[in-house]
């Protein structure tokens, strides 16, 4: 199952995220506008057979330099389930501090940081406990002709090293305004 919500920033590459609360206030500073695929802010697909985003290599080098937003943290020292969204516990240069932040944030501002500590961890990135079949859409990253002339969507997955081309019928079902965004934004590039 897949989840998207939040949205784009360039016609090349559109990034969507599942809203999250967090109990600190979020170091990093989001000018992106925000999509929602439905009122819950999550779209889910029914009987789907395609395999799990990939899990992140431990070839995967890590930054000697993280950053989010404009604040650097030193490490990524934990991790834990808020709802159906992970939180990474981020320790901070300046100020000296601890606070936990959306995974959402750390892939998109410092997703070799995020797939690095992931590697680390037994078992790599842990499934959702309440929903271990739901993930969340980062970005589409590529159109395909599949088997039987089906069009497949590439998808960057939050927290995952490797996209995966999935059928464009479930990317339909799961999270068609981000979709038809991200189509008509490649139509738009193309005849440019």
């Amino acid at each position: 199952m897949y989840q998207s919500s939040e949205a784009s920033q360039s016609t090349a590459d559109h990034y969507f995220s599942s809203s999250s609360s967090s109990p600190s206030p979020s170091r990093y500073q989001s000018s992106e506008p925000t999509i929602a695929e439905q009122s819950n802010g999550a779209t889910r697909a029914q009987d789907t057979n395609e395999e799990t985003p990939a899990k992140a290599s431990s070839s995967a080098v890590g930054v000697s330099m993280n950053q989010i937003g404009k604040s650097t943290f030193r490490e990524i020292i934990n991790h834990r389930w808020n709802g159906n969204d992970l939180e990474l516990r981020i320790h901070w240069d300046d100020p000296d501090e601890i606070t936990w932040e959306p995974e959402k944030a750390i892939h998109r501002d410092a997703k070799s940081a995020l797939i690095s500590y992931w590697s680390r961890q037994p078992g790599g990135r842990p499934l959702n406990p309440q929903d271990p079949e739901s993930f969340t859409i980062f970005a589409f990253k590529g159109v395909k002709k599949g088997p039987k002339r089906q069009r497949h969507i590439l998808v960057e997955w939050v927290g995952w090293a490797k996209p995966t081309w999935e059928p464009e019928a479930v990317i339909k079902q799961t999270a068609p305004i981000a979709l038809k965004e991200y189509l008509r934004s490649r139509k738009r590039s193309a005849k440019k």
